[in-house]
């Protein structure tokens, strides 16, 4: 069987890739916090990793989201509209966080609030 022989290139530095979070609100965030560094190579390293954060977080909400509408459909109709638009509750999230060790409340009040 032939090999491949294209070459691989390096996945990109910090400096290199340009994160969701902008660089001036994790500065703003860094400097909030008591952190000074005028290396944009820490503030980038921050951004990605809290880019990560923020995905894991969405990725673990949307699992928690998909278990609660497969528990909540009748029966043999949970495989059939699997692909149909989920909705993220604030639950959701709260489940999903507090995985991660983050104590999320909510007010009574709040307006997805799913018990009266």
């Amino acid at each position: 069987a032939p090999q491949h022989t294209e070459p691989q290139t390096p996945p990109p530095t910090p400096s290199e890739y340009r994160p969701a979070i902008p660089d001036e609100l994790v500065r703003h965030y860094l400097a909030r916090s008591g952190v000074q560094t005028n290396d944009p190579r820490l503030e980038r390293l921050v951004g990605l990793a809290a880019q990560k954060f923020v995905a894991d977080v969405a990725n673990d909400a949307l699992m928690h989201a998909r278990l609660r509408a497969q528990a909540t459909a009748p029966k043999g109709k949970a495989a059939k509209d699997s692909a149909t638009k989920m909705t993220l509750t604030t639950d959701d999230l709260e489940k999903s966080v507090k995985d991660y060790g983050v104590a999320l409340h909510k007010p009574a009040y709040y307006a997805d609030a799913s018990h009266p």
